[in-house]
């Protein structure tokens, strides 16, 4: 049954990696909550045993109801654990260049580029995964999936019977708009924020992640601004 309540006065949690977010001068108008993550290993890309019971204890007693800066890609794999938090049925829309559906080369070894995968194996809880944005050649991923994945569903009225966990890797944006530490798509800015709003109006959102930065600081002043602009909107609509 879907769940109406809607999640009102989110805060902004801060998976603080590479301290990328740390020069972006906006965050003290916020109500934002930072968790240093720096000192931990063997996260980066792929997160082994030890990494992900680090990262479950640091997480442990915060909320899945919010808006989860997750750092740059290497470090989308953060939204299963976010994810796992939701203690009944929902579906996950994804808005990424990549399908995140790649097979684990180890055993046991969660990655960026395999989470999604990951989720669908291991989560009784999620029931469908909406992705836009995916690269056609990433869509051969897909294969076994078929019916628990919808690329580039109408997003005019409700998405399924459960409510949605929203994630956003920004590398789904042009390079012209975006500088992020992976290949890019071809979403303009103003693409992503009418559909995210489209998809929140017909729908009850749970909770939302993004991830995607420019690993050599290249572009941090650009970049910050698309961050500011896209948090300004989650929070609007989720105080709506």
């Amino acid at each position: 049954m879907m769940e109406n309540k809607k999640y009102k006065k989110w805060s902004i949690i801060i998976s603080n990696f590479s301290h990328v977010y740390e020069s972006y001068d906006f965050f003290s108008e916020w109500n934002t909550h930072w968790i240093d993550c720096s000192g931990l290993v063997g996260v980066d890309g792929m997160c082994d045993k030890d990494g992900s019971e680090s990262i479950q204890r640091l997480f442990e007693n915060e909320p899945y109801s919010a808006i989860h800066l997750l750092d740059n890609g290497n470090y989308h794999y953060l939204s299963l654990f976010w994810c796992s938090k939701i203690p009944f049925d929902f579906s996950l829309v994804l808005f990424d260049h990549h399908s995140d559906m790649q097979k684990s080369i180890f055993d046991g070894i969660l990655s960026c580029g395999g989470w999604v995968k990951s989720l669908l194996d291991s989560n009784s809880h999620l029931r469908h995964v909406y992705m836009f944005g995916v690269d056609f050649v990433d869509q051969d991923l897909l294969t076994g999936y078929e019916d628990r994945i919808t690329l580039q569903a109408d997003l005019s009225h409700q998405l399924g019977d459960f409510p949605l966990y929203l994630s956003i890797d920004l590398d789904v944006l042009s390079d012209s708009y975006m500088q992020t530490n992976w290949d890019q798509g071809h979403y303009s800015f103003a693409q992503l924020l009418e559909q995210i709003a489209m998809m929140w109006k017909y729908n009850s959102i749970l909770g939302v992640d993004i991830c995607g930065e420019d690993t050599n600081y290249s572009a941090v002043k650009r970049n910050q601004t698309i961050y500011r602009l896209l948090i300004e909107k989650l929070l609007d609509l989720s105080n709506e």
